[in-house]
């Protein structure tokens, strides 16, 4: 992969390495785990306890609030805007085809990168960017350095690829293509 700055500005590196001191979560302890794992098997019985005898209707409530998919989203965030889808996944380095294919098949499952790929492109701000994360099952998760080092650009105005990429390649974390 090739990045256009060798070096990220010194001062906006200062600035994300305080906001992921200020927001990564730990990974819980092992204790944590091991009770955790106790509360999940008392959750599991109770959860096949309700499962036992099925109701109709809160199924029916579950899926008559069914969210729309990461296609039917990221197509609305698109019309929206006014942009071109050309335009669109030119800039996000997709290819036409992948395009045409989550255009085609609404049940398409991205990758979280190309899922980011898609909001950077479209210069969305935070709250749209995790609205369509989650439309395809994802999300922006404070126990993620690569993660924190996105949310902070994206609340910065950052939304240049290039530039996101060079941040996560001088942190150590992946990049995200193109």
């Amino acid at each position: 992969m090739v990045f256009l700055k060798q070096n990220i500005d010194n001062d906006l590196k200062q600035q994300i390495q305080a906001f992921i001191d200020e927001n990564i979560e730990a990974p819980p302890s092992l204790l944590a785990s091991f009770m955790g794992s106790i509360f999940d098997k008392v959750g599991r019985k109770a959860t096949q306890d309700a499962l036992e005898v099925p109701h109709k209707s809160k199924i029916s409530k579950l899926l008559d609030s069914k969210k729309p998919t990461f296609s039917e989203t990221l197509i609305n965030f698109i019309d929206e805007r006014g942009l071109k889808d050309s335009d669109v996944y030119n800039k996000a380095g997709i290819s036409r085809q992948l395009f045409s294919k989550i255009r085609i098949h609404p049940n398409y499952n991205p990758t979280k990168p190309t899922v980011l790929l898609f909001a950077l492109a479209m210069e969305l701000d935070l709250d749209d960017t995790q609205e369509l994360l989650a439309s395809a099952g994802f999300t922006l998760s404070h126990s993620s350095k690569q993660d924190l080092i996105i949310e902070f650009l994206i609340t910065k105005g950052i939304h240049d690829i290039f530039t996101i990429n060079d941040v996560l390649y001088e942190f150590k974390e992946p990049t995200l293509g193109t």
